[in-house]
């Protein structure tokens, strides 16, 4: 996997548009990716952790696919895809 993915980074055309597109739009983009995530991380160890004081352990994986999975929505409205929205 790392071989097929540092092939496809050694492309000249991926290479070129890594390093072109660095507008102030693609940036507030990842910031908002980023700011997406690091509530999908927070959440899930809310979660872990009020599942496991309130002696709940077997709903944890399904509290992560849950959260896992709506973290999905937000990222769709980021990248305009419409089909989730």
């Amino acid at each position: 996997m790392l071989l097929g993915f540092w092939t496809l980074l050694r492309r000249p055309a991926i290479r070129r548009l890594a390093e072109s597109d660095t507008t102030p739009v693609r940036a507030y983009v990842g910031f908002l990716y980023w700011s997406i995530v690091a509530l999908e991380v927070i959440a899930i160890n809310a979660a872990v952790i009020f599942l496991n004081a309130t002696q709940r352990q077997a709903l944890v994986p399904f509290a992560i696919a849950a959260i896992v999975g709506l973290h999905f929505l937000p990222l769709a409205w980021l990248f305009r895809v419409t089909a989730y929205y």
